[in-house]
Protein backbone atom coordinates (compact mmCIF):
# COMPACT_ATOMS: atom_id res chain seq x y z
CA UNK A 1 0.00 0.00 0.00
CA UNK A 2 1.25 3.47 -0.82
CA UNK A 3 0.22 5.95 1.83
CA UNK A 4 -0.03 9.54 0.69
CA UNK A 5 -0.85 8.56 -2.87
CA UNK A 6 -4.13 9.63 -4.40
CA UNK A 7 -5.30 8.52 -7.81
CA UNK A 8 -8.97 8.97 -8.65
CA UNK A 9 -10.67 9.82 -11.88
CA UNK A 10 -11.83 13.37 -12.46
CA UNK A 11 -15.41 12.09 -12.47
CA UNK A 12 -14.98 11.11 -8.80
CA UNK A 13 -14.31 14.76 -8.08
CA UNK A 14 -17.62 15.91 -9.53
CA UNK A 15 -20.49 14.94 -7.27
CA UNK A 16 -22.48 12.30 -9.11
CA UNK A 17 -21.37 13.45 -12.57
CA UNK A 18 -19.78 10.59 -14.52
CA UNK A 19 -16.90 11.43 -16.83
CA UNK A 20 -18.13 11.54 -20.42
CA UNK A 21 -15.16 11.84 -22.80
CA UNK A 22 -17.51 13.05 -25.55
CA UNK A 23 -18.39 16.20 -23.59
CA UNK A 24 -15.60 16.64 -21.06
CA UNK A 25 -11.99 16.53 -22.22
CA UNK A 26 -9.78 14.58 -19.81
CA UNK A 27 -7.39 16.62 -17.70
CA UNK A 28 -3.97 15.29 -16.83
CA UNK A 29 -3.08 13.97 -13.41
CA UNK A 30 -0.57 16.26 -11.75
CA UNK A 31 1.67 15.16 -8.93
CA UNK A 32 5.02 15.23 -7.19
CA UNK A 33 7.44 12.35 -6.74
CA UNK A 34 10.31 12.62 -4.28
CA UNK A 35 13.18 11.08 -6.25
CA UNK A 36 14.91 9.78 -3.10
CA UNK A 37 11.90 7.56 -2.48
CA UNK A 38 12.76 5.31 -5.42
CA UNK A 39 14.23 2.00 -4.34
CA UNK A 40 17.89 1.62 -5.37
CA UNK A 41 18.03 -0.42 -8.57
CA UNK A 42 14.41 0.24 -9.52
CA UNK A 43 13.21 1.90 -12.70
CA UNK A 44 9.97 3.79 -13.29
CA UNK A 45 9.19 3.07 -16.93
CA UNK A 46 6.36 2.20 -19.27
CA UNK A 47 4.15 5.03 -18.01
CA UNK A 48 3.39 8.13 -20.10
CA UNK A 49 4.80 10.57 -17.58
CA UNK A 50 5.90 14.14 -18.31
CA UNK A 51 8.21 15.90 -15.85
CA UNK A 52 7.12 19.55 -15.71
CA UNK A 53 9.74 20.79 -13.23
CA UNK A 54 12.48 19.59 -10.89
CA UNK A 55 13.06 21.19 -7.51
CA UNK A 56 15.66 20.56 -4.79
CA UNK A 57 14.65 21.40 -1.21
CA UNK A 58 16.04 21.16 2.32
CA UNK A 59 13.73 19.28 4.66
CA UNK A 60 13.67 20.65 8.21
CA UNK A 61 11.49 17.92 9.71
CA UNK A 62 12.85 14.80 8.01
CA UNK A 63 12.87 11.68 10.16
CA UNK A 64 16.09 9.86 11.02
CA UNK A 65 15.67 7.46 8.08
CA UNK A 66 14.93 10.21 5.53
CA UNK A 67 17.46 12.35 3.64
CA UNK A 68 17.76 16.02 4.66
CA UNK A 69 17.52 17.19 1.04
CA UNK A 70 14.86 16.04 -1.41
CA UNK A 71 14.58 16.21 -5.18
CA UNK A 72 10.97 16.87 -6.18
CA UNK A 73 9.88 15.75 -9.64
CA UNK A 74 6.68 17.57 -10.56
CA UNK A 75 4.88 15.53 -13.21
CA UNK A 76 1.73 15.09 -15.18
CA UNK A 77 0.24 12.02 -16.82
CA UNK A 78 -2.93 11.24 -18.73
CA UNK A 79 -5.94 10.63 -16.52
CA UNK A 80 -6.46 7.18 -17.99
CA UNK A 81 -2.92 6.17 -16.93
CA UNK A 82 -3.68 6.53 -13.19
CA UNK A 83 -3.87 2.78 -12.52
CA UNK A 84 -0.78 2.05 -14.58
CA UNK A 85 1.14 4.80 -12.77
CA UNK A 86 0.02 3.55 -9.36
CA UNK A 87 1.18 0.02 -10.18
CA UNK A 88 4.53 1.23 -11.53
CA UNK A 89 5.15 3.36 -8.44
CA UNK A 90 4.17 0.52 -6.13
CA UNK A 91 6.84 -1.63 -7.71
CA UNK A 92 9.67 0.87 -7.40
CA UNK A 93 9.10 2.97 -4.26
CA UNK A 94 11.22 2.17 -1.22
CA UNK A 95 9.24 0.39 1.52
CA UNK A 96 10.45 2.77 4.25
CA UNK A 97 10.66 6.51 4.72
CA UNK A 98 7.04 7.62 4.71
CA UNK A 99 4.89 8.86 1.84
CA UNK A 100 6.81 10.00 -1.18
CA UNK A 101 4.24 10.59 -3.91
CA UNK A 102 1.31 12.94 -4.18
CA UNK A 103 -1.10 13.38 -7.06
CA UNK A 104 -3.93 15.55 -5.74
CA UNK A 105 -6.97 16.31 -7.84
CA UNK A 106 -7.33 19.79 -9.26
CA UNK A 107 -10.50 21.75 -8.59
CA UNK A 108 -12.85 22.49 -11.46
Amino acid sequence: MLSGMLFRSRSDQRKGAPHDPRTTPPRPLRGVLIAESLRVGSELSGVPLQVTSIQRIAVGDATADQPRHWTLLHFRAPEDAAGQLAEALASCLAPTGGWYVSAPLEAG
